[in-house]
C-alpha cells in the first residue's frame, strides 16, 4: 500500500515522467558496489540493521538498537568535563557557567569535534607517525653576511621561538593533543579522549555513568519533542552483538557472505575507523580460529567478516564518505532505469493513465 500511494503522489502531485522504487539500504549497498551485506545506518537517535541477499532485503531480521548519535555526544561531553583545557576555556574563571548552559557548551564542543573531522578510531598495530626530523629554520632565515647586527639579533630569537613551537608540537603530536578554534572561546587543547566517541555503539552500558540527559541536546536543537522514554534494555545491544543477531537470522547458506559487505552509512560513516573497528570486533562470533585446525571447517560457517565502502573511482564522492551511499546508489539506479529503451522497470505517465497506482507492483524489480 505505501508504495501504490508514494506512485499516486508522484504523478498527480509533481507530475513526473516515471517513477520507480528502491529501498535506502539497498540503494547503499549498490553504491558500494555490493548486492549482499548488511547496512547499519547510524542515525540521531537509534541504529537500524537490515540484512541484504542478493538485491533482497530481509525486513524480517532488520533490528533498531535505541544508540545513535545523541549518545555518543553525550558520553564525549561528558569524557570532556575532566579536560582542565576544556573546562577552562568553556567556563573561564571571570564568566563561569554551571548546570544546563555549560552541558549545552560541552554538547555543542562534542558535535563540533566529530563533525570536523577530529575523530578517529585507533586500530590495533597502527604503526605510529614519526617526525622526519627538524627543519633548521635558522639556514632559512639568514640569508648572508650582510644581515645587520639587530638583523641577526631578531633572527636569532625568531629561531629559538620556532624551536619551541617545533618542540611543543612534536610534543602535542606523541600525545595526540590537538589544538582547535571553537567560536567564541579561542583555541582549546583536546586530547585522546576525543577518539573514544563511538565507545557507546560497542558498550551501551557506558551510558549509565553519563549524568547529562538527552533533552537537553533535544532542546538545544530547538526541538519541541517530549522526553524520551528509558532504553529498554532488551535492545540495547552492543553493535557487533546486533549484527550477529541479524545474520543468524538468515539461512545459513547465506550468513557467509553477508559477513562480506558490512556497510556503514549516516552522518558517522565518515569517521575514520569505524568500519574496521565493527570488522575487528565480530572476530569473537567467526569461526576464524578454526581454520588453523585439521578438521576442515564447513564453508556454511562464516569465518571472515569485511567492511565495505563507497569505491574511490567516484570521485566527486570520495571526501564525503558514506553518508550519501544512499544517493548516490538511487542514482546509480535511475541511470540505468530510466536510461532502459524497454522500460520495463520503471511505471511511465501512460502506464500509470492505464492501470494506476498497481502499474508500481508490476514494474519495480525491487518491490517484486
Amino acid at each position: 500500500m505505501t508504495h501504490m500511494l508514494l506512485c499516486r503522489m508522484f504523478f498527480e502531485r509533481f507530475n513526473v515522467a516515471g517513477f520507480t522504487y528502491i529501498e535506502r539500504p539497498l540503494a547503499s549497498l549498490y553504491a558500494a558496489n555490493a548486492i549482499t551485506g548488511v547496512v547499519i545506518e547510524i542515525g540521531q537517535d537509534e541504529t537500524d540493521l537490515i540484512t541484504c541477499f542478493e538485491s533482497q532485503l530481509n525486513h524480517g531480521s532488520s533490528f533498531s538498537v535505541p544508540i545513535g548519535i545523541r549518545d555518543c555526544e553525550r558520553y564525549l561531553a561528558h569524557l570532556l568535563r575532566s579536560n582542565t583545557s576544556v573546562i577552562g576555556a568553556l567556563s573561564p574563571p571571570d564568566r563561569p557557567v554551571q548546570g544546563v548552559e555549560l552541558d549545552k557548551r560541552l554538547l555543542s564542543f562534542a558535535r563540533f569535534l566529530w563533525q570536523s573531522g577530529h575523530i578517529k578510531i585507533p586500530m590495533e598495530g597502527e604503526p605510529e607517525k614519526e617526525d622526519d626530523g627538524n627543519l633548521d629554520i635558522a639556514a632559512l632565515l639568514v640569508s648572508g653576511k650582510e644581515r645587520t647586527v639587530i638583523e641577526a639579533a631578531n633572527t636569532k630569537k625568531k629561531t629559538a621561538q620556532n624551536k619551541a613551537d617545533k618542540e611543543r608540537e612534536k610534543e602535542m603530536a606523541a600525545m595526540d593533543l590537538v589544538s582547535v578554534q571553537f567560536g567564541d572561546f579561542g583555541s582549546i587543547v583536546v586530547g585522546k579522549e576525543r577518539h573514544r566517541f563511538c565507545e557507546p555503539l560497542f558498550e551501551p552500558m557506558l551510558l549509565n555513568s553519563v549524568s547529562i540527559p538527552i533533552q537537553t541536546l533535544i532542546d538545544m536543537d530547538g526541538q519541541s519533542q517530549p522526553i524520551p522514554p528509558p532504553k529498554d534494555l532488551d535492545f540495547l545491544l552492543p553493535l557487533p552483538t546486533a549484527v550477529h543477531t541479524i545474520v543468524k537470522a538468515m539461512p545459513l547458506s547465506q550468513r557467509s557472505s553477508a559477513y562480506f559487505g558490512l556497510l556503514i552509512t549516516g552522518q558517522l560513516a565518515n569517521i575514520q575507523g569505524l568500519g574496521v573497528a565493527l570488522q575487528s570486533r565480530l572476530s569473537t562470533f567467526l569461526c576464524a580460529d578454526r581454520i588453523q585446525s585439521e578438521t576442515r571447517t564447513p564453508s556454511t560457517q562464516p569465518d571472515h567478516a569485511q567492511a565495505i565502502k563507497v569505491p574511490e573511482y567516484f570521485a566527486e564522492f570520495r571526501d564525503k564518505g558514506d553518508y550519501y551511499s544512499a544517493f548516490l546508489g538511487c542514482g546509480i539506479v535511475a541511470k540505468m532505469t530510466f536510461g532502459e529503451s524497454s522500460g520495463r522497470n520503471f511505471v511511465s505517465k501512460a502506464e500509470y493513465g492505464e492501470k494506476g497506482p498497481l502499474s508500481v507492483l508490476e514494474l519495480t524489480p525491487t518491490i517484486l
